[in-house]
Formats: structure tokens, sequence, C-alpha cells
């Protein structure tokens, strides 16, 4: 994922990258993949120099007493281990808000030339 990652900021250096950390299961088993992979997010990734921002707020998910998603943000599903309800899909779009949003407070109001919501849109380039 750091190669991608380089690519994307050789295209462009000052655009915000953001990752989502592996939500959990309702399995042990891939779990133990899921933190595995969550914790070289944190370890290595983060300290490298290709600034990109982590969603935060995924352990809302978890259940800490079964190492699981939370039964309260999972599909009901008859054998879904993965997917999640409503609430938890909802929590999961306030997480990368607040990530993309806090983001954009920290940085201005334009990428580029452009302000936000023009490059969202796909409009016009800022005078100047």
């Amino acid at each position: 994922y750091k190669t991608k990652i380089s690519l994307i900021r050789k295209h462009n250096k000052n655009c915000k990258l953001f990752v989502c950390p592996v939500l959990p299961t309702r399995s042990l088993n891939i779990n133990r993949k899921v933190f595995a992979f969550n914790r070289y997010i944190y370890e290595d990734l983060v300290q490298t120099d290709l600034k990109v921002v982590v969603v935060e707020g995924f352990q809302s998910f978890m259940d800490y007493q079964s190492n699981t998603l939370s039964s309260n943000t999972a599909s009901t599903k008859q054998g879904d281990i993965l997917h999640l309800n409503k609430k938890g899909t909802s929590i999961l779009v306030v997480c990368i808000k607040r990530a993309i949003f806090g983001a954009k407070t920290k940085g201005g109001s334009h990428v580029g030339r452009r302000t936000y919501s023009d490059a969202l849109r796909n409009g016009p380039l800022a005078p100047g």
C-alpha cells in the first residue's frame, strides 16, 4: 500500500489521503489479521513521510469482552460476520466525516486553487 500512496503523492503532492483501519469482524480468527494490519497502519504507515490521515473512531465498533464486532453495529443477517447494520454504517459515516472536515479546517478551505465545494463538484479554479 505504501507504493500506491507514493504514486498518488507523486501525481498530487498536496492532496489529503485518508486511511481507514480495517473494521473488526465477528470472527476471532479473522480479527487476528485485522488487528495485525491495523497495528501496522499505526506503527508503520503513520510514521512515514507520506502524510496520511488515519480515520479515528473505529474502537466504537468493538465489543471488548468478546474481541469482535459489536452486536450493536453488526448486521443481524444469519452467517454475516463482516457487514455493519444501519447504526454501524451511520457511525462509520460520522468517523469519516470527522476526519475529512477536521483535516479541512486544519488545512484551510482550498484544494489547490479551488474551494473544497468546487473541487467536489469539479468546479472552477479560484483566481490567482
